[in-house]
Parts: structure tokens; sequence; C-alpha cells
């Protein structure tokens, strides 16, 4: 399916979502589609790589390759985008794997 179907799928149903939880802003309900547009594709899904290239998948290990890293303006913008793909990569997995994550209690529901 192309990107751009698939975010028009997307966003009327995390409208819904959102709206049922008091949630209607346009900024937050774009931000969300197009988070979970990009992480249908399996290639972004595990887009941080060690060293060796192999796909990080878990959240540990993703922070870890951002320690000891040079501090450069490369370098912290990059870290950066490491923990904002991380920050997605936890919101994406904590919806897919919603009832595993309340079971475990990962998250305050309460």
């Amino acid at each position: 399916m192309p990107v751009d179907r698939l975010k028009q799928f997307f966003v009327p149903m995390v409208a819904r979502a959102f709206s049922e939880l008091g949630l209607a802003e346009r900024e937050i309900i774009e931000y969300v589609s197009t988070m979970l547009t990009g992480f249908a594709r399996m290639e972004h899904l595990y887009r941080v790589r060690s060293v060796e290239g192999k796909p990080i998948e878990t959240v540990v290990e993703m922070l870890a390759e951002t320690l000891g890293a040079p501090v450069s303006r490369a370098s912290i913008e990059w870290q950066r985008e490491v923990r904002q793909y991380v920050g997605d990569y936890t919101l994406f997995m904590s919806g897919l794997f919603r009832s595993y994550v309340a079971r475990g209690g990962y998250l305050d529901l309460d």
C-alpha cells in the first residue's frame, strides 16, 4: 500500500480514538498518524543499527548505542534522533502489544 493511502487510513482512526479520549488536537493526530505510517514498514521498525550494522531490537540496546559517542554537533543531533525514535518505538509497541504492557504494569493505566 502506498504511503499516502496508508496515512489516509490511519488519520481518521487516530482522530476517532483520540477524540474519544478528549485529545482531538490536530498536531497530535498528525504526529501519531505519521509515526504509525512509518512503523508500518519493516525497515523503519528496526531502524537503529549496531556498529556492525545489525538491527537493534531492544530499547536498552538502542539507548546504549548513544552512550560513548564523541560529543559533536552531529553526535548530539544523532542522539536526539535516536531518542525520538526510541520514544516513537515505545509508543508504537505499547499500542501494538497493549494487553502485554497492561498485564506487566509497564504503563500506569489507573
